[in-house]
């Protein structure tokens, strides 16, 4: 259990990274463009994001972004709970939880952090399902809209959107304006009143407005958001992320709601929402905070008003060209961040890998000074036949014993060739990994995580 949390806080830990250098990208595009970048496409942006965070994996490309900034994972940082001393100056190093020569015990705090991760992540769900799940229950209580007028007009936005989910209108108290509740039961809710208050027109654009979030599986993606930052809780740059995410959501949902209006009806949705905006409805008329991950409200960020009426004066069609060129753009971008940097092949894998392999065999055996007569001048220092044994022998006590060669797989950066040899042991695999200087001399070796298969 130990060693998979390890393994799965490390992923999260490499994932994170490669985030937080994809995240500085995508906000400079999206300042670099401005408006020439439509709003459904500034939203579009961070499902790149999205996907980075998801992705378990990811192919290894020559044009991936992360071949400009190398990542501990492209270093040698494999997070290794445990490992052998420094290699020599320039090799790669063994990342933030290296210890000191020999397996001696890592500091407690070093060992709490995949337990203090997956705890605050968990925490941070529970609190968002018990919210909604507090929040949910509050809404049954409410009935449902019956109003005839009403439902006419919802099941006629609902045919001009092309929309065939089963939902409801609510009016409540619950919200000061309105919003988009639910996504397997979805729910429209309305500040009480608000149906008598408002003319059809204003009513029609309020409904197209949720359906334009229904449609676009909007509670989905907030789901999703949410789960992602529960896991990424420890990066404010993937907050801050979602933050903007939420707003340009807004703007989004806007333009594609004025896509189904008229250019004289675009002056009566920017005045519908400057109303609301406006609205005192609801728990006196205090600023509406929403806790909720399953709700989505057309005035959730009412400071954002001024440049939501400014992006509809300024609304205006795309041409196909536009859209063809900036999807090809999308794909070009999803190519150099949603890939891995290029990790080339070994000088001479196999020649490398069969001599790892047969260092394996004389720790196995005890046989330390036949391990140490493959070092190079540093690791011949820091790690002779006696710190070794004191080494392997204590790592069998965590392990248990070991079993058997599972794989092999190989790696290069700059002029050291990674070898990593899988074994498995009582307690589960563990990679071994060798680091070769150019002349094939042993510059680091290191106990690290297997990688899952």
């Amino acid at each position: 259990m130990n060693g998979n949390l390890s393994g799965l806080f490390l992923h999260t830990m490499d994932v994170s990274l490669q985030a937080s250098v994809m995240i500085p990208v995508i906000m400079l595009i999206k300042q670099v463009l401005g408006k020439r970048l439509s709003p459904g496409w500034h939203y579009g942006l961070w499902f790149l994001l999205i996907l980075r965070l998801l992705l378990p994996w990811s192919p290894e490309s020559t044009i991936s972004i992360y071949n400009l900034f190398p990542l501990p994972a492209q270093l040698g940082f494999d997070g290794g709970l445990s490992g052998f001393p420094a290699p020599a100056a320039g090799a790669p190093a063994p990342g933030p939880f290296h210890t000191a020569p020999g397996v001696s015990a890592l500091p407690p705090f070093i060992k709490a952090l995949p337990f203090i991760w997956i705890f605050v992540a968990f925490a941070m769900l529970a609190y968002i399902f018990i919210r909604s799940l507090a929040f949910l229950m509050a809404v049954r209580n409410h009935s449902q809209v019956t109003r005839e007028s009403a439902l006419n007009l919802l099941e006629s936005c609902k045919r001009e959107l092309g929309i065939k989910t089963v939902l409801v209108i609510m009016e409540t108290d619950l919200v000061q304006s309105p919003a988009l509740f639910g996504y397997i039961r979805p729910r429209i809710l309305l500040p009480r009143g608000m149906i008598g208050s408002m003319d059809e027109n204003a009513l029609r654009h309020v409904l197209l407005h949720e359906l334009r979030h229904l449609k676009n599986h909007d509670i989905l993606t907030g789901l999703i958001a949410a789960f992602l930052l529960a896991l990424h809780w420890f990066n404010p740059l993937v907050w801050i992320s979602f933050y903007r995410m939420k707003r340009d959501r807004e703007f989004a949902c806007d333009a594609m709601t004025l896509s189904h209006l008229t250019l004289p009806e675009h002056r009566e949705y920017g005045l519908v929402l400057l109303n609301l905006s406006c609205s005192k409805k609801g728990n006196n008329g205090k600023t509406e905070k929403n806790p909720f991950r399953g709700l989505t409200g057309i005035m959730e960020y009412k400071s954002e008003i001024k440049r939501r009426i400014e992006m509809i004066a300024a609304f205006k069609k795309r041409s196909p060209w536009y859209t063809l060129v900036v999807t090809a753009s999308y794909l070009l971008l999803g190519l150099t961040v949603l890939t891995s940097a290029q990790i080339s092949a070994t000088k001479s894998p196999t020649d490398l890998t069969r001599v790892s392999k047969t260092l394996v065999d004389h720790l196995v055996k005890g046989e330390y000074e036949k391990v140490t007569a493959h070092y190079d001048a540093t690791m011949a220092r820091a790690l002779p036949p006696e710190k070794l044994k004191a080494a392997w022998e204590g790592l069998i006590i965590n392990t248990g014993a070991f079993k058997a060669i599972k794989g092999t797989r190989s790696g290069q950066h700059g002029e050291f060739d990674i070898i990593f040899v899988t074994c498995d042991f009582t307690n589960g695999p563990l990679d071994i990994k060798f680091v070769f200087n150019n002349e094939s001399r042993i510059s680091g070796m290191w106990f690290v995580p297997a990688q899952p298969e």
